[in-house]
């Protein structure tokens, strides 16, 4: 597995070279913590996925193996993206899912994949969960 140091940025609008093709994160909630994966503007594009669609988050706790996978229906995680207008819904870009964390499953600090530590089938992807060996 490649892990992918984002360095810092520097003032005005540089972007960062290498950004991560998915990263996994943790944030504090009011009452508990919360996973949080974040899908970069060519993962979602590889999955024909936009902003508003609803993935289910699934788990192997053997082999630490995350899954997304789109449904069609309304029930999943929704994928939410951050736009300079209001309207990202029905757009493609960057965006995240974030789901509290469980027993199976602990938060880590910020961690980026890159495309070779990811498998795509379909409208699924697949990595292993960093830091849960």
């Amino acid at each position: 597995m490649a892990i992918i140091e984002m360095p810092r940025k520097k003032r005005g609008r540089n972007k960062i070279g290498l950004a991560p093709y998915v990263s996994v994160s943790r944030t504090n909630s009011s009452n508990r913590c919360q996973v949080v994966i974040s899908i970069s503007k060519d993962a979602m594009k590889d999955l024909g996925w936009v902003c508003g669609d609803r993935a289910k988050v699934a788990y192997d706790d053997e082999s630490h193996f995350i899954t997304l996978t789109r449904t069609g229906t309304s029930f999943g995680y929704t994928l939410n993206g951050r736009s300079k207008e209001n309207k990202a819904r029905g757009c493609c870009i960057l965006s995240s899912i974030r789901f509290p964390s469980t027993e199976g499953i602990r938060p880590v600090s910020y961690t980026g994949l890159g495309k070779d530590d990811c498998v795509i089938n379909g409208p699924s992807i697949t990595f292993v969960m960093p830091g849960q060996s």
